[in-house]
């Protein structure tokens, strides 16, 4: 009886450790993608690009309605053109780890960061200027794997500029279109 009561709760113990190790690696796996539609959209942008803020309007509501209609399968790629974009890349991720990792909650922190990029924000003032906009994120939280994954497409899409958007149909075509007038016509001839 103590022998069995005893392999019951290792058993237990080792569920439990096996959970806990689970929902770490989800935590530290969550990547900004959306949707489950046949066409994949990588969207590149870049948090000092003017033409990226300018073609926010535009493309917003375009990309909730592709991702709705699951139509796409919707990727943000943080593309540091400019050097302070990294640490604006870092703190999105860790938002994303924060809030529930929709398209809706991903638009707000990059709606987020867009102002404190137009404010002129620098990197190590960002966590300060997300404080006060009321903005939570897990500031300890390492998010390098999902940077990697950025640094990886960046390269196997050939990014050189931003705004781009790289996509892959339903017969494997790859199309890269780069400008906003460019992205927003791509993006309109899906729906």
């Amino acid at each position: 009886m103590k022998r069995t009561a005893t392999l019951l709760i290792a058993v237990i113990m080792a569920a439990a450790m096996l959970t806990t190790n689970t929902i770490a690696q989800e935590k530290s796996a969550a990547f900004p993608a959306y949707g489950t539609g046949p066409i994949e959209v990588r969207l590149y942008t870049d948090y000092f690009c003017p033409p990226c803020r300018a073609m926010k309007p535009k493309v917003e509501s375009l990309l909730k309605g592709l991702v709705s209609a699951n139509k796409i399968h919707l990727i943000l790629v943080d593309t540091p053109i400019s050097r302070e974009s990294i640490f604006y890349a870092k703190e999105f991720l860790r938002g994303i780890q924060t809030y529930q990792n929709t398209l809706s909650n991903a638009l707000f922190l990059k709606d987020h960061l867009n102002l404190a990029a137009a404010a002129g924000t620098t990197g190590q003032n960002i966590p300060s200027y997300l404080t006060l906009a009321s903005v939570q994120r897990q500031p300890s939280l390492d998010v390098s794997t999902a940077l990697a994954r950025y640094n990886t497409l960046i390269k196997q899409d050939q990014v050189r500029s931003t705004p781009t958007c790289v996509i892959i149909g339903k017969n494997g075509n790859k199309k890269t279109y780069s400008g906003t007038q460019k992205v927003v016509d791509a993006l309109q001839a899906i729906r």
